[in-house]
């Protein structure tokens, strides 16, 4: 038996994404970002999978609020609220 092993060493920069949030498009991925109350799509970079998460090295900035559930319903300027991520509001609180 054997197996096939990737490692990747060193550091990168970007922001993690739940895969679920980036998009496939002809265009490229992208994502859904709040921008003043209205969903806005924003091409990305993406890096590896870390996880179940993307990393995203080029379009998104500090602060960006990524939009990662019922993406089927948004499009250019729909309005949206933002809300926290369910698993970042069910995590049990740090001691």
């Amino acid at each position: 038996q054997f197996v096939r092993a990737q490692l990747q060493a060193g550091e990168s920069t970007g922001f993690r994404v739940p895969q679920s949030a980036v998009v496939q498009t002809e265009d490229g991925r992208m994502v859904w970002v709040v921008r003043d109350g209205k969903a806005v799509a924003t091409p990305v970079e993406t890096g590896p999978w870390t996880g179940a998460d993307w990393t995203v090295n080029r379009g998104l900035a500090d602060g960006d609020q990524v939009i990662t559930d019922n993406l089927i319903k948004l499009g250019p300027d729909t309005p949206v609220q933002a809300h926290p991520a369910a698993a970042a509001a069910s995590a049990p609180a740090a001691r």
